[in-house]
């Protein structure tokens, strides 16, 4: 549980760095990308279903999992603001840490099941994605194909 908490509350430390920060009115762009006072910012060490990801539910149907994890981060946004610490850029894209009322975006879309760990990344997220993978949270109540290996899986069979 206390590591939970501290997963959960690490933007505070991140804050605290002094390191550049940006926060305002914020809203979900994808499952893993926010967008404060119009500026997208990608959620740091996670990876979220991408737009035309399909998954299986626990019934094997298919279902559009990139609209449903989108989805659950404007819920979790809801009408806060969001406060995200700059970790810098890939791909021409600010990549952040961003919170909340104090509680870190990119955990509680792990925790929830709606993004995986990016294991490539980071370990940060790991404990919390084997407990959404335990508890069949979000796209782990059925099956889901890690957004990484699905975007290589369409770039071959666009060539």
């Amino acid at each position: 549980m206390r590591l939970f908490l501290l997963l959960l509350l690490f933007p505070a430390l991140a804050f605290a760095s002094g390191l550049p920060t940006t926060g305002g009115s914020g809203t979900a762009l994808e499952g893993d990308t926010v967008s404060v006072n119009g500026s997208a910012v990608k959620l740091w060490g996670i990876d979220a279903p991408e737009m035309g990801q399909t998954c299986k539910d626990a019934r094997g149907r298919d279902y559009d999992c990139f609209e449903r994890s989108k989805q659950a981060l404007s819920r979790l946004i809801g009408r806060n603001q969001v406060e995200c610490h700059m970790r810098g850029k890939a791909i021409g894209r600010q990549i952040g840490t961003c919170a909340v009322n104090g509680l870190d975006l990119a955990a509680m879309m792990v925790r929830d099941g709606w993004a995986m760990a990016y294991h490539g990344l980071s370990h940060q997220y790991v404990d919390l994605e084997g407990i959404a993978q335990a508890r069949k949270r979000g796209i782990w109540s059925g099956h889901a194909e890690a957004p990484w290996l699905w975007r290589t899986a369409r770039n071959n069979r666009n060539k």
